[in-house]
């Protein structure tokens, strides 16, 4: 389906907006953490954390409704902000992907191995083809 002009502008627009505030915000954070004398640390890792939770959080959204999955995202959440912290501070940018993805692999085989798999209904939702998933019978 092809969009108007009108709204590619629209779009176009409203991604340099978010862009900006996005800046913004990153600007703010890292002023008021050196007028706070707050360590940058923990300015990135309070910014890593809000992406963990926007992102993994809403792949799994449906079980959030378990406790216990609340107490487990939360200790996968620390984690994660404390492996990417010791990897930043240690390895170089190239060697940050592969600490990254075996994190999230281990702890998405952890989560589906302790909460179960996605149902056809969630991999829908999450804008997946059921026809690409290979179900086990």
């Amino acid at each position: 389906m092809k969009k108007s002009l009108r709204d590619a502008v629209v779009d176009k627009a409203v991604l340099i907006a978010a862009a900006l505030f996005t800046a913004a915000l990153g600007f703010a954070s890292f002023a008021l953490a050196d007028k706070y004398h707050i360590r940058r640390e923990w300015v990135f890792a309070f910014w890593l954390s809000v992406s963990f939770v926007a992102v993994i959080g809403k792949s799994l959204r449906r079980r959030f409704r378990q406790p216990m999955f609340i107490v487990f995202f939360a200790g996968w959440l620390c984690a994660h902000a404390l492996i990417m912290l010791v990897a930043m501070s240690v390895l170089t940018l190239p060697f940050w992907i592969p600490v990254i993805f075996v994190e999230l692999g281990v702890g998405y085989a952890l989560a589906f191995r302790l909460f179960g798999l996605p149902s056809r209904e969630e991999i829908e939702q999450a804008g997946i083809k059921p026809e690409e998933v290979h179900f086990r019978s």
